[in-house]
């Protein structure tokens, strides 16, 4: 896939500045960003700031960057973009940050939430991928961000009597979605697309079998393959820190991209030696760094030089079940290769059975 990427990945396109002249040896290197702590994607960037501190505490534990330690600098923008502007203003002009990370999530960053939600940045991808596959394009519509009843909204979509649907939505509007196609009775050959609430372990346990059939994006699952050197202890390290927050226990969806976001961040610093900005740029897309969710090198447009998105299907989704999403038996990796780990269940009726 080309476009159509993970509308939340954040932190691994790392945006880096020099700010300001070179600190004392013993101040803190000041790495600056905005985070949903409130609103609509709070969960996910509650996830993020755990994964962010361990990082810190790694990094810290072990001397720091350049000798000094590392302190993150960060405000709640409140799942609003039109918060994000002024934030970065203040890390850079009063906090006089060294560093800065982007926010979560795309319309964070975009900083531009109304022209975002009108254009649809996940679903451009999906028109483009569609048109050069050969599908046709027979219904494509937005709706309010007010929205909360979704049956009308589904009920269009059905009367389109299309074979694929897909959905771009964030964490509110996707339990109602869920829950509106399954109330009608949707019945394409296929539905998902990028439903970020999906990724939130609370969710998918509060729908359980309503999941079933639906094919959607992960960037990173309990699978073999993705038993990366690292990430099973930071992903211990934050279960222990999530329990009692109300927030997903379990952090697959963003906990291991958060913490990888810093260790590319270091290790460009460390090799460099430097917080110049273009040095530090210029390094990240010349050279590949090593996470915990693996291998990461950037090709020229800074995108990852192998996409590494993945797609997976629900399956037999038992109801009021969090541990089953644990090891990834009811959301089986269907692509890329080289990551399957089960076989789509097609059409999507069938799934339902």
């Amino acid at each position: 896939m080309r476009k159509g990427r993970h509308v939340s990945a954040i932190l691994l396109t790392v945006a880096l500045f020099l700010l300001g002249p070179a600190a004392l040896a013993a101040s803190p290197i000041k790495v600056g960003f905005s985070m949903a702590l409130t609103g609509s994607v709070a969960q996910n960037g509650k996830q993020l700031i755990i994964a962010l501190e361990l990082w810190r505490d790694d990094v810290n534990a072990n001397g720091g960057l350049l000798g000094r330690p590392v302190e993150p600098v960060y405000y709640d923008d409140q799942s609003n973009p039109t918060n994000v502007p002024g934030i970065y203003t203040k890390l850079i002009t009063v906090d006089n940050v060294d560093l800065l990370l982007g926010p979560y999530a795309t319309n964070m960053a975009a900083a531009a939430m109304p022209v975002i939600m009108q254009h649809n940045t996940s679903a451009d991808g999906t028109r483009e991928n569609a048109t050069a596959g050969g599908f046709k394009i027979i219904y494509d519509q937005s709706y309010p961000p007010s929205t909360t009843d979704f049956a009308p909204v589904m009920r269009a979509v059905q009367a389109a009597n299309p074979d694929i649907v897909f959905v771009a939505a964030y964490p509110p509007d996707t339990v109602g979605i869920v829950r509106a196609a399954a109330e009608i009775g949707l019945t394409p050959k296929m539905f998902g697309g990028t439903m970020i609430g999906l990724l939130i372990t609370p969710i998918k346990t509060q729908l359980g079998p309503l999941l079933d059939g639906i094919v959607i994006m992960e960037s990173f699952v309990p699978a073999p393959s993705f038993n990366f050197p690292g990430v099973t202890d930071v992903l211990k390290r934050y279960q222990a820190k999530a329990a009692g927050e109300k927030i997903d226990p379990i952090g697959y969806g963003f906990v291991p991209f958060g913490y990888a976001a810093g260790q590319v961040l270091a290790q460009a610093v460390e090799t460099t030696k430097s917080l110049d900005h273009a040095r530090l740029a210029d390094y990240i897309h010349h050279h590949t760094f090593y996470t915990v969710v693996g291998e990461i090198n950037y090709a020229a447009d800074g995108a990852w030089a192998q996409p590494r998105t993945l797609l997976t299907q629900f399956q037999k989704v038992a109801a009021g079940n969090i541990d089953q999403f644990r090891d990834g038996g009811v959301q089986p990796i269907l692509w890329p290769p080289q990551y399957k780990s089960g076989t789509m269940i097609y059409p999507y009726a069938a799934a339902k059975k």
